[in-house]
C-alpha cells in the first residue's frame, strides 16, 4: 500500500500553517513546478485592493526538537544563487513541528555563498518567529522595493523627456501661458515629474519644485501646457 513519508506530511503541514497565519488581506498561491520556490504571496489592502506588493516563499519544515539546530536551514548552493537573481524578495519560512511555530526571514541578496560547495547554511534566529513584528517587516520590505522601482521608472521617464526636448525644435515662445493659468505657489501635476509647486512664472519661463526632487526645474513656455493646476 502507498504510504506518505513524514517529510511529505511536514511539507503539507507547513503550507497549511503558513496559510493560516497570514493576514486575511494576503493571498498565498502555490507555484508549480517547484524550482526552489513553493509559492507567492500577494498583499492586498484592508479594502481588498491589490497593493502591488508580492514576495516569493520557500517553505521548510522540521521535527528537530532543539530549536537552535532547527533554525539552521541547509540550502543548495544553486538555490541560493537563484534567490539572489530573482527580482522579487524570497521569504524563507520554517515550520517547527514541535512548537507549531513559524519562523521566517528574507533571503539577503548580498549574502556570501561559499564557492565549491553543494550546500550552505541559512540561519534563522529565535526572534524570527511569525508575529506582528515580522508582518511589519514584510510591509516595510515591500514598501521599500516599490519606492525603488517607482524611482527608477520615474528617472527613466525624465531621461526620455529631456531627450525628446533636445531632439524637438520647439519655439520657446510658441505657447505662452495663455490657456494654463499658473501662478507662483499653486500646486501642479505633471505626467513625468509628478506633483509639485510653482516657484516662479513669467511669459518666458516657469520654475517648479516637485515633491520627489531636491532641486527646482525650469520650463520654457512651450512646456506650460504640460501642467495641470491641482489646487492653489
Amino acid at each position: 500500500m502507498p504510504k506518505r513519508t513524514r517529510q511529505h506530511i511536514l511539507e503539507t503541514n507547513s503550507r497549511i500553517e503558513f496559510s493560516r497565519i497570514l493576514p486575511k488581506d494576503w493571498v498565498f498561491r502555490d507555484v508549480n513546478p517547484d524550482y526552489g520556490i513553493d509559492g507567492i504571496v500577494e498583499v492586498f489592502d484592508e479594502t481588498g485592493n491589490a497593493s502591488g506588493g508580492c514576495f516569493l516563499v520557500q517553505l521548510k519544515a522540521t521535527d528537530e526538537k532543539l530549536i537552535t539546530k532547527a533554525l539552521r536551514i541547509v540550502l543548495k548552493t544553486d538555490t541560493g544563487e537563484y534567490y539572489k537573481n530573482i527580482v522579487l524578495p524570497v521569504l524563507v519560512v520554517l515550520f517547527h513541528s514541535d512548537s507549531k511555530r513559524i519562523y521566517a526571514r528574507f533571503f539577503d541578496k548580498h549574502i556570501k555563498i561559499p564557492e565549491n560547495q553543494k550546500t550552505f547554511t541559512f540561519e534563522l534566529s529565535g526572534n524570527d518567529y511569525w508575529g506582528d513584528k515580522l508582518v511589519e517587516t514584510v510591509h516595510n520590505k515591500l514598501s521599500f522595493l516599490k519606492s525603488v522601482t517607482d524611482s527608477a521608472f520615474r528617472n527613466k521617464l525624465i531621461e526620455e523627456y529631456y531627450k525628446y526636448q533636445l531632439l524637438s525644435n520647439f519655439d520657446a515662445h510658441s505657447n505662452q501661458n495663455n490657456e494654463v493659468k499658473l501662478k507662483k505657489g499653486c500646486r501642479v501635476k505633471h505626467d513625468v515629474f509628478g506633483e509639485g509647486v510653482v516657484e516662479s512664472v513669467t511669459e518666458y519661463y516657469l520654475f517648479a519644485k516637485f515633491d520627489k526632487d531636491s532641486m527646482s526645474r525650469k520650463f520654457l513656455p512651450c512646456s506650460f501646457s504640460e501642467f495641470i493646476a491641482t489646487k492653489k
